[in-house]
């Protein structure tokens, strides 16, 4: 169950840098090159690698907080890095249809993106700071985030595969092998 939960925070944080980098407004042939960097449609590739996102040198940090610790985190970042780092946080997403067990374990958890220059001394600072939170981390470039976003959404709907089956064998379990069955 936490490897769910974990999909699902990595998830949430995979759309939020889609949406701070714009890539949620790209048409299908364009997010298709982005994908698959090895696109037929040249046209749209080309158009992507001219508009200078792909050329950035900015790394993107995310992970899950609990909504207390939001102002810490801000403020950790902001005095490590000497504010070369912007924070943006957001309220986590989680459809019915994934709350396997209708506990509501993103209630009190927020997602953040930490977005900063891609040097090896920001990159240990700012993921020794996120690792002092409880909630996983995870990193992509501009380059990978709808190919991670697309393997996360393949993960998420392998694993729920899983746990439905799982269930559903255990019922039959109890139903067929329970040595109180029918005893009263």
């Amino acid at each position: 169950m936490d490897t769910f939960k974990t999909i699902l925070a990595k998830i949430n944080v995979l759309r939020a840098i889609s949406k701070q980098l714009g890539l949620d407004k790209l048409r299908a042939d364009e997010e298709a090159a982005m994908t698959a960097l090895s696109s037929k449609n040249e046209g749209a590739k080309e158009r992507l690698l001219n508009s200078g996102l792909e050329n950035t040198n900015f790394a993107y940090l995310g992970g899950t907080i609990e909504k207390r610790e939001e102002f810490t985190l801000q403020r950790l970042i902001f005095r490590r890095t000497n504010g070369n780092a912007l924070v943006v946080t957001f309220p986590l997403e989680v459809s019915e249809h994934d709350l396997l067990r209708k506990d509501n374990f993103m209630e009190n958890r927020l997602g953040y993106v930490v977005i900063y220059p891609d040097f090896e001394v920001e990159r240990r600072i700012i993921r020794k700071v996120c690792e002092s939170f409880i909630g996983p981390i995870f990193e992509t470039s501009f380059r990978d985030v709808l190919g991670d976003l697309a393997l996360a959404n393949q993960t998420k709907e392998k694993l729920r595969a899983v746990i439905v089956q799982s269930k559903a064998q255990f019922v039959e379990y109890l139903n067929n092998y329970n040595p109180l069955r029918g005893m009263e």
